[in-house]
């Protein structure tokens, strides 16, 4: 199943490099032996004419699983430890638009719905029996981006080379944290070649549509998670940041997204071409559907004490009537606008954005000032060969990966 932008096209190359193709036909056939368990939640495309199937992946949902997909992870945790909806229901009802979301769009790598269902039983035991929730993410289903560590599972990276290779013998850091508050780990997500791209495709799956315009990309590299959430096929999904990962899916699928600073939350368990960029680095992130999502899971993983977990992050609590109530903030807060670099203008959608941006918070009565961007070509010129470590990673990784064909336009990348 899937549409004709999101179905594997493997690109003419030459003999030697063609047994990616072998291996990106068997990953999609293992995950396609899965989906076929589910046949009542599959969701037959209505051809390349329609763009926006963003409902259509609710419309094998019942009233009550509908209910329970549009909520945020907020009410669904409240919800659940209130037993308003058990841990079954909950996960079941994700799982269906998680199985339409990847007819319809290409989203998930690997599907591991058993194994939520196992442990769904289970804290729905606990609950019965002992009235109290496990952590305060009980019974809630979070999606997670393929390259990161989910223990049993393959990391292929959106790399063929790394595919059945790269099975994690353990869960990263904030997989650990999100079990131990008792999320349901389901699905993970697709991510592009390479990671560095505001796009989604790679030799392994293909390519991920936008679910709000199949014609368009869900943006990069969490590119899977922002399709998924946008579909409401996950209530909180665990995205990583370097450029812009987690922020232009996020911001391109219609959803939330957060980029904390570095060192402030879990970045442990990633496979990845990143080895040795130590002046570049990334962080871990969430994507949801509402604001004070990003919240809750950010104050989830620094309640488990993160520092500890990971000896690289910060001892800084999360400062939760700061983030929730905006307790000890002023009145009157003072924002600057970047709104041209001087190097890439914005097209007029996103110049209007941000005037209507700053005229709200002006409205607001706050102040807005005027960032005057300083030598930004030079900046980029110089992050270039951060990113690339003076041009040698991105060979390094391609010696990694000698059966991947780059895909445009990584092909541009020296």
């Amino acid at each position: 199943m899937g549409t004709t932008a999101t179905r594997f096209v493997a690109p003419p190359l030459p003999t030697a490099l063609c047994d990616y193709r072998e291996i990106a036909s068997k990953k999609q056939a293992d995950r396609e032996e899965i989906l076929a368990r589910y046949p009542d939640w599959r969701i037959k495309d209505p051809g390349a004419d329609v763009t926006d199937v963003s409902n259509l992946c609710l419309s094998n949902l019942s009233t009550l699983e509908r209910e329970i997909v549009l909520q945020d992870a907020t009410s669904l945790t409240a919800a659940i430890k209130a037993r308003k909806y058990s841990a079954v229901q909950t996960l079941t009802a994700f799982c269906k638009v998680a199985v339409a979301s990847q007819d319809l769009t290409n989203s998930l790598t690997e599907i591991f719905f058993d194994e939520a269902f196992e442990r769904a039983k289970q804290l729905d035991e606990i609950l019965t029996t002992t009235g109290k929730v496990v952590g305060p993410l009980h019974g809630l289903p979070v999606s997670i981006k393929d390259h990161v560590l989910v223990k049993g599972h393959d990391t292929a990276s959106g790399y063929a080379s790394w595919a059945y290779k790269t099975y994690a013998d353990r869960d990263a850091a904030a997989v650990k944290i999100l079990r131990d508050a008792g999320a349901l780990i389901y699905v993970k997500t697709a991510n592009p070649q390479t990671l560095l791209a505001l796009e989604c495709n790679n030799n392994v799956y293909g390519r991920t549509v936008n679910p709000h315009n199949r014609k368009l990309s869900p943006g990069g590299s969490s590119g899977g998670e922002g399709a998924l959430v946008a579909c409401h096929g996950s209530p909180l999904g665990v995205g990583t940041d370097i450029g812009g990962s987690i922020r232009v899916p996020a911001a391109w699928s219609g959803i939330y997204g957060l980029k904390p600073s570095v060192a402030r939350l879990p970045h442990t368990g990633l496979l990845g071409s990143h080895d040795g960029m130590d002046n570049i680095v990334g962080c871990m992130g969430p994507m949801a559907t509402s604001a004070r999502d990003l919240n809750l899971f950010c104050k989830v993983m620094l309640q488990y004490e993160a520092w500890v977990v990971e000896h690289q992050n910060l001892y800084i609590e999360w400062r939760t009537e700061l983030a929730e109530q905006g307790t000890g903030l002023p009145d009157r807060l003072v924002f600057g606008i970047l709104a041209d670099d001087g190097v890439v203008c914005p097209h007029p959608p996103i110049k209007k954005a941000i005037e209507e941006t700053k005229r709200a918070l002006v409205a607001a009565g706050h102040e807005v000032i005027d960032y005057i961007p300083m030598s930004h070509q030079e900046s980029w010129d110089l992050i270039v060969c951060f990113f690339l470590l003076s041009l040698t990673s991105f060979p390094q990784t391609r010696e990694r990966t000698p059966t991947d064909p780059v895909i445009t336009p990584r092909s541009t990348i020296p």
